[in-house]
């Protein structure tokens, strides 16, 4: 039979492909070319721009007001293209800061630049673990940041466009270390699930979340982000990695974690549980076979 004329779509879009027209048809409208390309839903900052030949036979683009229906002529194509918005490249930034802001970035950006070199912040933060939320349009993961490291390695402290920092302040932090991490009462214990902190307990009372994103040596936690406790034992402290295949807690020495040649390090959602030589004389270990003394806390080569 008669062959019709052909019109396209292409682009961001699920399906694009050329389409015959029925025989004598000369036009369809953009939303019926659109369910033949599969297209149900449009995400705002969608670009529509009809494509077409001029009388000179020259190829131009003309916008089409999005949600508006458009006759596409037999030989035209509808390019779809997916603009992002500037709340999805906005990078915000909420909590322990003189002011909450949001910034418009294309390319990451420095936290220490993005805090002004900590002139943003407020003189009751805290600086040693804050959380940033990923960009949800891209699927980002959430994850932990020490402010005081982002401060000293620029570089290495990047957030990304559609990121969310959230800076918390001592009280805040304090609050959090007493949460329960298996029952989240609100939208940042949600978050500290999902950024997956590394946890440190001394006697079983939990003292410390890590920022663990980048990995964290154990020696640098204790000087800085917590005080070695006078009866401290050296001899026995525990790892726990619920990502491990095995998922079984391993022991280590302390002492040797803490020496300037150490390699033990901690990863996210790693538990690492610490002990005082009194708790340790005053309770009844469970029993330790599972254990072993080994170089387990260590990076794997």
């Amino acid at each position: 039979g008669d062959q019709g004329g052909t019109v396209a779509v292409a682009g961001f879009v699920g399906r694009p492909a050329i389409f015959e027209l029925a025989a004598g048809q000369t036009e369809i409208s953009s939303q019926e070319l659109f369910r033949f390309a599969n297209i149900r839903l449009m995400a705002p900052g969608t670009k529509l721009d009809l494509l077409r030949f001029n009388d000179q036979g020259v190829p131009v683009s003309e916008p089409i007001a999005f949600g508006k229906d458009q006759m596409v002529q037999a030989g035209q194509a509808i390019q779809i293209q997916f603009v992002q918005t500037r709340s999805q490249s906005d990078v915000k930034v909420f909590g322990a800061v003189e002011k909450p802001f949001s910034l418009n970035v294309v390319n990451p950006l420095p936290v220490a630049e993005l805090l002004r070199n900590g002139a943003a912040l407020t003189s009751d933060v805290y600086m040693d673990f804050a959380l940033i939320a990923g960009n949800r349009s891209v699927n980002g993961a959430d994850r932990t940041i020490n402010l005081t490291k982002a401060l000293q390695f620029p570089d290495r402290f990047l957030i990304r466009p559609g990121e969310t920092l959230i800076i918390l302040n001592l009280n805040q932090y304090q609050t959090l270390l007493k949460q329960s991490l298996t029952e989240p009462s609100g939208r940042i214990s949600q978050l500290l699930i999902s950024a997956e902190p590394a946890e440190v307990f001394l006697n079983g009372r939990r003292v410390a979340f890590v920022a663990a994103s980048e990995g964290q040596a154990i020696a640098d936690i204790f000087g800085t982000q917590l005080s070695v406790p006078q009866d401290i034992d050296y001899d026995f402290s525990i790892v726990f990695d619920p990502k491990s295949v095995a998922q079984k807690s391993k022991a280590f020495l302390l002492s040797e974690a803490l020496t300037a040649a150490s390699d033990y390090d901690l990863r996210r959602g790693v538990r690492l549980q610490l002990f005082t030589t009194t708790f340790l004389r005053e309770v009844n270990l469970p029993n330790l076979k599972n254990f072993s003394v080994d170089q387990t806390g260590r990076k794997s080569a």
